[in-house]
């Protein structure tokens, strides 16, 4: 660890803080938890993976400069949402891709605040509902010739949960990066 303090359980780490059980990061980062290569003060990110100046972001893969950002993949400088997926400069968007500059979106449609806030809160009320209503849209996400599988970047696969950048795996939860 170079220049690194109060980071129990992390390897090849530099300029990392007050983080657990993180790799492959460095650069002014605090506060990362369960993070793989997050770089340029990233700050406050939980199971995380390639994340660039990010805050407060959980379960996201590939997010450059973005706050407060749950459960989403390949975006960049986006704010306050859930479950986006190639979005550029939108903020309060649920369940979106490939929208920018947006703001107050939900299944790529626009909506009035009032509404959005509406249908945040009853999806933060019942977890299993968030929980079937997300495994719907992940499902949508890279997938190539696969059955029962959530996650994304996959192909030929078969009964996948939560796997990401895999070939050819079958009976698989958790796994990335896998060929």
């Amino acid at each position: 660890m170079l220049k690194s303090q109060n980071s129990d359980y992390c390897n090849q780490i530099g300029s990392v803080a007050d983080s657990y059980l993180s790799y492959n990061s460095g650069g002014n980062c605090k506060n990362i938890y369960f993070c793989e290569y997050c770089h340029s003060n990233c700050v406050g990110c939980l199971d995380c993976e390639r994340m660039i100046c990010c805050e407060y972001c959980y379960e996201s893969v590939n997010l450059s400069n973005c706050y407060n950002v749950k459960f989403s993949s390949s975006s960049l400088g986006c704010r306050d949402s859930y479950f986006i997926e190639n979005c550029t400069n939108c903020s309060n968007c649920i369940f979106c891709s490939n929208l920018h500059g947006k703001q107050y979106h939900i299944y790529n449609k626009s909506v009035d605040q009032k509404e959005y806030k509406i249908f945040e809160q009853q999806l933060e009320k019942n977890p299993q509902n968030y929980k079937n209503i997300s495994r719907e849209f992940v499902k949508s996400l890279h997938q190539e010739n696969c059955e029962n599988c959530i996650g994304d970047f996959l192909e030929d696969s078969k009964n996948c949960f939560s796997c990401f950048v895999a070939k050819d795996i079958e009976n698989c939860r958790y796994s990335s990066e896998i060929r």
